[in-house]
């Protein structure tokens, strides 16, 4: 048997505070334990890792910052190269469509690793934008591996690209651990809301206010807090005090810790046009929050079930949203009981059930490697 598989997880830059990061350094912390990992970053100057990292992950940094994607392209080749030649890395986990087009002329030049494609978005979301589609189309099919967030992006990337279906699979972000152990009772007297994410259009911010507009001034004592940053900040700071909201829709900016929001919240929402799988309904249900969300054609219907823990909302119906939402500002009871249902499938992202179909993929595509916790003669 060979050593220790060697992998590199790569990343845009250091600085991010994106899900994606967050997932890229969460995978980096786990598989350290039984491989060796490098975590890199295409570009960044000067920038600090925004979340922790376990001190056995290497890092580096390959361009000094930013450029069009085709310049990044070619200049990203050589440097990486030389890197994964350095390292004799076996597995190259490319987090997001960004780096899977960034590391095209690599995968199509070095052939002694193999390349997973982690695509964090939905292919059929953004289908209409021909160069996305192409990247994906071809990262797909040059990769030893694709993986999706949801079992729908699966089925999408197989039937769409015609793909083996054992080249596709389909693994879900976990949940840290110390979510999934909590044990915060619901609060029903609680009157706050929890919306997290990016201040912009993708993660429908525009949304928000729309249903805030129609839902706020029917229940003043409630709140509805807002957490992240982005480029739509000015634009809702002013929105909201035209509406006269500012004491009911407070930017929060962003905070240190969102897992300590969770607890104090009555309902998380979400409103994106477009999804992946995302982190806050998966860290609200952890905690036993009902859940509403528009029904976009990835995410939220793997997490949410309809009238059980949440709500699926027609997209992108701002007055169906506002009702439903209504329903269970309004009702007790009816949150308490989707409070009390919530936690019901969370074992299916759990660290370890989804930690153990990385190992089953990294091990299918690097059979000679093992890792530090399998030793030769033991037994799985």
């Amino acid at each position: 048997m060979g050593g220790r598989m060697n992998i590199l997880i790569l990343i845009s830059h250091p600085g991010s505070f994106g899900g994606t990061h967050r997932v890229a350094i969460n995978l980096a912390n786990r598989m350290s334990s039984d491989y060796r990992v490098h975590l890199a970053s295409v570009y960044g100057r000067n920038e600090q890792l925004q979340f922790a990292l376990d001190s056995q992950v290497s890092t580096t940094v390959f361009l000094p910052e930013e450029d069009r994607l085709r310049s990044m392209a070619w200049a990203l080749s050589k440097p990486l190269r030389n890197y994964l030649r350095q390292h004799d890395i076996d597995v190259v986990l490319l987090i997001g469509n960004y780096h899977g087009f960034v590391t095209l002329p690599t995968i199509l030049t070095y052939r002694k690793a193999r390349f997973i494609f982690c695509d964090h978005g939905a292919l059929m979301n953004q289908w209409d934008a021909l160069p996305v589609r192409w990247m994906r189309r071809w990262c797909s099919r040059l990769c030893a591996a694709t993986v999706t967030l949801t079992q729908q992006s699966r089925r999408d990337y197989i039937e769409r690209f015609n793909l083996p279906a054992d080249k596709v699979h389909a693994i879900y972000n976990w949940l840290d651990p110390q979510l999934t152990d909590c044990s915060h009772s619901y609060d029903v007297d609680s009157r706050s809301l929890l919306w997290a994410g990016r201040l912009d259009e993708e993660k429908g911010a525009d949304l928000l206010l729309d249903i805030a507009r129609q839902l706020l001034p029917r229940f003043p004592q409630w709140r509805w807090l807002v957490f992240g940053t982005g480029e739509m900040h000015g634009q809702m700071t002013e929105e909201i005090r035209r509406l006269g909201l500012e004491d009911q829709l407070l930017l929060r900016g962003q905070v240190s810790n969102l897992y300590d929001e969770y607890p104090k919240s009555s309902i998380v929402t979400l409103t994106s046009y477009r999804e992946g799988l995302p982190l806050v309904l998966l860290e609200g249900k952890a905690c036993g929050r009902p859940l509403i969300s528009f029904d976009v054609s990835t995410g939220p219907a793997e997490i949410i079930r309809d009238g059980v823990d949440g709500f699926l909302i027609p997209p992108f119906d701002t007055a169906a949203y506002t009702q439903r939402l209504t329903e269970m500002m309004a009702d007790d009871r009816l949150r308490l009981e989707m409070s009390r249902r919530s936690k019901e499938t969370i074992s299916q992202f759990d660290q370890e059930t989804i930690y153990a179909q990385w190992r089953e993929l990294l091990e299918g595509l690097c059979p000679t490697k093992i890792s530090d916790s399998v030793k030769p003669g033991s037994q799985r």
